[in-house]
């Protein structure tokens, strides 16, 4: 099959939407499909892969980087990509790629899927700065845009009952993202460099090694996870907290760091190169994660993979990733529930032993070769489908 994946955030911005199109796209051509990726153009980046085209766009948000990309049917560039014949259109936002996509489905009359990713009433109210009009537009508009689709893809249970509560009548699957988890697996090199970050970090072989990966931003509630980290500190003050990422409200979380005693304790990496990222999740003992608006949490995976055991709020997005004293556990508390759980995992190694192999375990039903054959099960299954016509 020839199909596309349409959407407005891309490379070079890593995130977790990207990296599920790149592990999409890797492996449908791994069983013998044609992907074709459609994202924003931005200045100063080439791309390094084939088969991908970029359009004109301007930038509506610097952290978190969100382009829109501009489509003019008129344009000659557009007018070929039109053209181009597709089997299946696979939107992964709703704004102006993912109307380019809807058209072409409609145009080709074909399949039109439709990832919902990020919840963007919160976004809205966050980044928009406006708490009232704007969420309750972006609940109609993704409705709007959802009942476009010939099928939409949920990553958890959560999404989908949020999709419900939006009215959305379109069929509704539950297809978590998938990742490669052979690639969080160190070898004997990964180890030795991994021993190395930790010196470079300032780390001794006394300090356990908390970690939060990803974007800094203020809906990612790290500010919770700093606080919790405060209790762990008077119980063992050997404990170090690693934030790794860069995002906008890193300056508030230094600050913070600084107004409970923490500076020397907490250390923040702003940006990791991707090929350190495994490194980051080698060197510590236990993943903590707090944020109340993902869809999913890639990192959670990622973290899983590398046998981490994961201290989470509890949040329905994550609650098939994180088995509760089988992975890691959900926390339902505040701050010093929290860190006693965190505690639990660092002191009592008999337990940590057996919620890393847990972790591995359960890391292994996302995996990406599993998600992408369910993912073109349902390809197959809508294309051939004679019974859900594609909604004008």
């Amino acid at each position: 099959m020839r199909i596309g994946l349409f959407t407005d955030s891309y490379l070079p911005m890593r995130h977790g939407v990207q990296a599920h199109i790149d592990s999409l796209r890797e492996g449908l051509q791994q069983l013998g499909h044609e992907v074709y990726i459609y994202a924003p153009r931005v200045p100063g980046y080439k791309d390094e892969t084939q088969n991908i085209f970029r359009l004109s766009s301007f930038r509506v948000i610097k952290k978190p980087d969100m382009r829109i990309a501009l489509p003019h049917i008129k344009d000659a560039h557009i007018r070929d990509i039109v053209k181009m014949p597709l089997d299946i259109v696979h939107t992964h936002s709703p704004f102006s790629i993912g109307f380019l996509g809807e058209y072409i489905a409609k145009k080709q009359k074909i399949p039109m899927f439709y990832t919902h990713h990020t919840d963007y009433t919160h976004y809205a109210s966050v980044y928009m700065k406006e708490k009232v009009f704007l969420p309750r537009f972006a609940k109609k508009y993704i409705k709007w845009f959802a009942d476009k689709s010939t099928a939409v893809i949920a990553p958890s249970e959560k999404v989908r009952q949020m999709l419900v509560s939006y009215n959305v009548t379109s069929p509704i699957h539950i297809l978590p993202s998938g990742i490669n988890c052979k690639e969080f697996v160190l070898d004997e090199g990964d180890i030795a460099k991994t021993k190395e970050l930790k010196k470079r970090l300032g780390f001794g072989i006394e300090n356990k090694i908390i970690l939060y990966f990803g974007r800094i931003g203020a809906e990612k509630n790290i500010d919770f996870l700093i606080k919790s980290f405060s209790v762990v500190q008077e119980k063992m003050p050997q404990t170090r907290f690693v934030v790794a990422g860069d995002g906008s409200y890193l300056k508030h979380l230094r600050a913070l760091a600084k107004k409970l005693g923490l500076q020397e304790k907490v250390v923040f990496t702003g940006f990791v190169p991707e090929e350190e990222k495994k490194l980051y999740y080698g060197m510590a003992d236990a993943f903590v994660f707090a944020s109340h608006t993902e869809t999913q949490g890639l990192v959670i995976l990622e973290a899983l993979a590398s046998g981490l055991p994961v201290v989470a709020l509890r949040d329905s997005a994550i609650e098939a990733a994180v088995a509760d004293g089988i992975s890691g556990f959900l926390v339902e508390g505040g701050e010093t529930d929290f860190a006693d759980k965190v505690l639990q995992v660092l002191k009592n190694l008999e337990l940590a032993v057996r919620l890393r192999a847990g972790a591995k375990q359960t890391a292994l039903n996302f995996d990406e070769k599993n998600s992408t054959l369910k993912m073109l099960q349902l390809y197959e299954n809508y294309r051939v489908s004679s019974t859900v016509p594609i909604q004008s």
